[in-house]
């Protein structure tokens, strides 16, 4: 709800949550990504860190429309 208040168009978010697919996001390419244990870089400016509650999706470039990996 929150994010809703945050938003410029938070129609938006009820768009994409009562779709029949969900629309994925690009967040990030390979090389951005962080394995396990690796090092994270922090903003200077940040005040704080939060965790939230993601859905990744790992996929290929090939053909294939199956993805390699999912977490929660």
């Amino acid at each position: 709800m929150e994010r809703r208040r945050e938003s410029e168009t938070p129609d938006l978010y009820s768009e994409v949550y009562g779709a029949e697919r969900p629309e994925l996001f690009l967040k990030s390419t390979a090389e951005r990504c962080m394995g396990p244990l690796d090092d994270i870089g922090i903003r200077t400016d940040s005040t704080g860190m939060f965790q939230k509650p993601n859905w990744d999706l790992l996929s290929s470039m090939e053909k294939s429309a199956d993805s390699l990996a999912e977490t929660m």
